[in-house]
């Protein structure tokens, strides 16, 4: 009875795992162009970007020429290519540069805070970002309202800069 009890355990987790590894997507280079496979080789996505960025929060960054945009994982535009930079999705939001300035946008590629930034580093835990307007460093939260502090203490939580100077 131990025997079956832990063939049928086995097998479960066998088969259980083995029904995740397909699902991840990673980027794939064909004739020039980019695009998505599963692990297990089936393209998802279809090479034609001319670069792109690993899935992050459901979505992945795709540059068509100059310019960047973001795809689901299905290959559906959510922002179509109208940024010049743009960086990872980091508590629910990513940082864009538009017309040499850098704001957020949201998942559903609504902007949070519209580029108005020289330089800008990802929101934090807290919902906190620091930015720079020409030479002064501040801190805005999700909504773009400007904050007094980092709301953790120490701006030690803050990544590196996106944008000149990183």
């Amino acid at each position: 009875m131990r025997r079956i009890v832990c063939a049928m355990m086995m097998s479960a987790f066998l088969f259980g795992c083995s029904a995740f590894v397909p699902t991840a997507t990673e980027p794939v280079e064909k004739d020039g162009k980019w695009g998505f496979v599963r692990r297990d080789g089936v393209v998802v996505i279809q090479p034609e970007y001319d670069e792109v960025r690993p899935f992050s929060s459901g979505l992945a960054a795709v540059r068509k020429g100059q310019l960047w945009g973001f795809i689901d994982t299905k290959g559906r535009f959510v922002t179509e290519p109208t940024f010049q930079e743009v960086g990872p999705f980091s508590n629910g939001l990513a940082a864009v540069r538009q017309d040499d300035l850098w704001g957020f946008i949201r998942e559903d590629g609504k902007f949070a805070v519209k580029p108005q930034y020289d330089e800008v580093k990802p929101f934090n835990a807290k919902g906190i970002a620091k930015v720079r307007c020409r030479t002064t460093w501040m801190f805005v939260d999700e909504d773009g309202n400007f904050r007094t502090d980092d709301r953790s203490g120490d701006g030690k939580m803050f990544e590196p800069p996106i944008g000149p100077g990183r």
